[in-house]
């Protein structure tokens, strides 16, 4: 009995590390993209904005053009952002990744605690 836990813990705890590293990579900036990205969100829409300084911003669409869009943080001046600037754009809230990462880590935490509890009820005592 204790192997076979051995073993599904280990298995267990690889699949959770591993499908963290695959939910946040980041691609590579592309202009064409970020614009859609920045379109289809709108004016008025808060985002967060990756730049590919690696600087990141949060606020709201003041304005698209063709070149790129005017940015507003809150309590700060409006400020031009190019799309070809733009490493990634995301609504407010976690990401798609984050939540999957999330969800696996209490999958897995509640099956440990339901393979600890088998285990302990399955020993003769």
């Amino acid at each position: 009995m204790d192997v076979v836990f051995s073993r599904m813990t280990a298995l267990l705890l690889a699949f959770t590390f591993l499908s963290e590293r695959v939910g946040f990579a980041t691609p590579p900036p592309d202009a064409a993209r970020a614009r859609r990205q920045i379109e289809a969100r709108g004016i008025g829409s808060t985002v967060k904005v990756q730049q590919t300084g690696g600087k990141a911003v949060r606020g709201t669409i003041v304005s698209i053009d063709e070149q790129g869009f005017m940015f507003q943080e809150k309590g700060k001046t409006p400020e031009a952002i190019p799309f070809a600037k733009i490493a990634s754009v995301r609504g407010p809230g976690m990401s798609r990744g984050a939540k999957i990462g999330l969800g696996v880590g209490i999958g897995a935490a509640a099956f440990v605690v339901l393979l600890v509890i088998g285990a302990a009820h399955s020993v003769p005592g």
